[in-house]
């Protein structure tokens, strides 16, 4: 059973509130003001939270505040009820972040409705985050242990015996120190970005249109990113880049994760030596970039299985990664209208086709 908390200075309303939701199968804890309700939630957490704005004291709006500065509470739907119908209020409401706002006097349906709503969206909200939380437990520990031996491992050894090794050595081990403190850099990244997309924007993908300006060249500048990549991962004689100029519908920053985690993902299942291809052209309303590899492949069943954590073969070839890549690319691609397409064959190789919006 669910539990609300209702916060009204109005004995009759707050009564009224209390009988509508018990008949709708809902647990209430009653506080008659702003002061009652802090008290109140010191013994019980709600589910949600209904409060009057005009109160002695302590307002709504104050309260609401005071509730987003706990931690426990940041992530609790907040309505607002109140007489003032006013646009200044209802404004102010939703623009300091309530999720929604109704009106005195109300109706039943209309206040239910609003109930049910917003506590389904934190019932989604809530297992997306326990699935999350279950998978990270599952893989950090692995993605951040392995380059943490090879840091703590050759700096131990280059602070014990720096006078017995020689320069060649020395250059050696911090080359390793380096290339590890990289994944263990990238690996955080990437679940930072994941957790974003999942929780933070899985109802609000603006974020993925606050742009940072607009590049002269968008051929130049993902010309750039490929070989900023390649060159990281020591793969820029592989790479065979040629792209048509176009102008794209979508976010700078939104446009280097997508190109990034794609060749990541090329480069990482082909052997070096191997050619990468990233041929990008006018489709239609769409810019189409393959990224084409000859690596180890995937089988149909592995592509259609792409998704966050999932890593396939983990046990025979022990790759670095941890599923992400794809998975990233294919959220974001969601939000802009984009979209994606994956070719592979065992042992062959793969060819990975993103669609942008022009």
């Amino acid at each position: 059973m669910e539990t609300i908390l209702v916060v009204e200075d109005d004995k009759n309303i707050l009564e009224n509130l209390n009988e509508i939701l018990i008949n709708a199968d809902y647990k209430t804890i009653l506080a008659k003001d702003g002061k009652d309700a802090l008290l109140k939630i010191s013994s019980e957490k709600p589910d949600l939270i209904i409060s009057d704005i005009m109160m002695p004291e302590i307002d709504g709006f104050e309260l609401f505040n005071r509730f987003k500065e706990i931690s426990d509470f940041s992530n609790v739907p907040f309505i607002f009820l109140s007489a003032k119908a006013e646009q200044s209020d209802l404004r102010k409401g939703m623009g300091i972040g309530a999720d929604d706002y109704i009106t005195k006097p109300f109706r039943v349906k209309e206040l239910l409705k609003a109930v049910k709503v917003r506590l389904e969206k934190k019932k989604k909200i809530d297992q997306k985050f326990d699935s999350l939380k279950e998978s990270i437990a599952l893989y950090v520990p692995h993605e951040l242990r392995t380059p943490l031996v090879s840091i703590l491992g050759y700096s131990e050894i280059m602070e014990s015996d720096i006078k017995r090794l020689t320069k060649a050595e020395i250059l050696e081990m911090v080359k390793t120190v380096k290339g590890s403190a990289s994944r263990l850099s990238n690996t955080i990244e990437k679940f930072i970005l994941y957790s974003e997309l999942v929780l933070k924007f899985s109802d609000d993908s603006s974020f993925l249109q606050d742009d940072q300006g607009t590049p002269d060249s968008y051929k130049k500048f993902i010309t750039e990113i490929i070989i900023s990549k390649a060159s990281e991962l020591s793969r820029i004689n592989d790479v065979d880049i040629s792209l048509e100029e176009s102008r794209l519908k979508l976010s700078i920053s939104s446009l280097r994760v997508i190109v990034t985690q794609v060749l990541d993902n090329a480069i990482k299942f082909s052997e070096m030596g191997t050619a990468i291809k990233v041929i990008g052209n006018k489709l239609d309303n769409f810019y189409k970039i393959q990224f084409i590899d000859r690596g180890r492949g995937m089988a149909e069943k592995q592509i259609i299985n792409i998704d966050s954590f999932v890593q396939f073969e983990r046990k025979d070839y022990q790759q670095i990664g941890n599923g992400l890549g794809l998975t990233i690319v294919k959220k974001i691609l969601s939000y802009v209208n984009g979209n994606i397409k994956i070719e592979s064959e065992l042992g062959i190789g793969t060819k990975v086709e993103i669609y942008l919006p022009i």
